[in-house]
């Protein structure tokens, strides 16, 4: 899966953070990507009480070898989420 069709699969997410420094210095041997949800399903988070919030994770990561690598593993974590239910302006 290539970088930019694995966020296109992954609708209410986008990328956060990508993190290899502690493998570019040799002390590790992965690195991570950080999802988070995009401005609507972020919006919405916050609507609900912390009880509700608990069932909708507002950050996904996932690690990996390489970039590309990384960020597969996080979008397979995040397309197994439900999306944050949007509600309706009154």
């Amino acid at each position: 899966m290539k970088l930019i069709d694995a966020l296109n699969h992954c609708k209410g997410w986008t990328l956060y953070e990508a993190d290899f420094k502690r493998q570019a210095a040799g002390t590790s041997k992965t690195g991570t990507v950080l999802l988070t949800r995009n401005a609507e399903q972020a919006r919405a988070y916050y609507t609900l009480s912390p009880m509700q919030q608990e069932s909708y994770p507002l950050f996904v990561s996932g690690q990996g070898h390489t970039l590309p690598e990384a960020l597969v593993n996080a979008v397979l974590v995040a397309l197994e989420l439900p999306a944050v239910p949007v509600l309706e302006a009154a």
